[in-house]
């Protein structure tokens, strides 16, 4: 199985920015991410919000400008129309993503390095390192069982043995 220094999770600003720049330090590292590539904010958030708002801005300030010198008898939002625009700036951000994370050398789509809970309890051996992805309860404390299986070989950072994951008596 290859290796890699840093698997980062998602490609949003922030985490494509720490890929890069892992990359660039000659770190090896890979990306994963369940949705298409950019994130919350370039896809389904803040920049596709920004024009929904402003759309509804424009038409706000023209109504309230009405018989103040602005006409807007026939202003409207033709939707269709905006969300054609909306997708000429976020459908094109998933393949230029992904090409600039090839382009650096960075391994994509890397979620064939990733062990699923379900499948963690399939495995035949004890992996030498385990790191959790997510901050539900069935991140670690329904997973405690790696820890202890760690634990056995002295392997724990501190800092675990300090979680309330309902196995304190074993570590």
């Amino acid at each position: 199985m290859r290796q890699f220094d840093l698997i980062v999770i998602g490609t949003g600003s922030a985490a494509s920015t720490v890929a890069h720049e892992c990359r660039s330090a000659g770190w090896e590292v890979a990306v994963i991410d369940s949705r298409p590539f950019g994130g919350t904010c370039a896809l389904r958030g803040c920049d596709p919000k920004k024009v929904l708002v402003g759309a509804a801005d424009v038409l706000d300030w023209a109504r309230r400008m009405n018989q103040r010198g602005v006409r807007s008898d026939h202003s409207r939002i033709d939707w269709a129309e905006l969300m054609h625009f909306k997708r000429t700036f976020t459908d094109p951000v998933p393949k230029s993503q992904e090409q600039s994370f090839v382009k650096a050398g960075i391994s994509i789509p890397g979620e064939q390095y990733v062990t699923t809970s379900e499948q963690f309890l399939e495995l035949e051996r004890l992996p030498e390192r385990i790191v959790f992805i997510g901050g539900g309860y069935i991140s670690p404390k329904g997973n405690h069982t790696p820890l202890l299986m760690l634990t056995a070989r002295d392997t724990v950072p501190d800092v675990v043995k300090g979680l309330d994951l309902g196995a304190d008596d074993y570590l």
